[in-house]
């Protein structure tokens, strides 16, 4: 069964004077790849009822990133 729409993604969110503080569940996970680590672990985190932290911080990004992509858009002047 491949998921394509419904509720998903829930967050708490507070205003402190520092910045925004957030966590968030996500009800079902980014990959439709079984054999990807990222198949079910956010479903898992969501049946335990496990927030996550969101990130806002350039540096707190920096240090969880796993993975960093870069996407250009091919226009016509700059394609192969």
């Amino acid at each position: 069964y491949t998921l394509n729409s419904g509720s998903s993604f829930v967050m708490v969110l507070q205003f402190s004077d520092q910045g925004p503080v957030a966590d968030m569940l996500h009800s079902y996970s980014q990959s439709h790849d079984p054999a990807s680590p990222y198949f079910n672990d956010q479903t898992l985190l969501y049946s335990k009822q496990q927030w996550q932290p969101m990130r806002f911080q350039r540096q707190d990004v920096k240090r969880h990133t796993k993975q960093l992509l870069r996407f250009r858009l091919q226009t016509p002047d700059t394609r192969d």
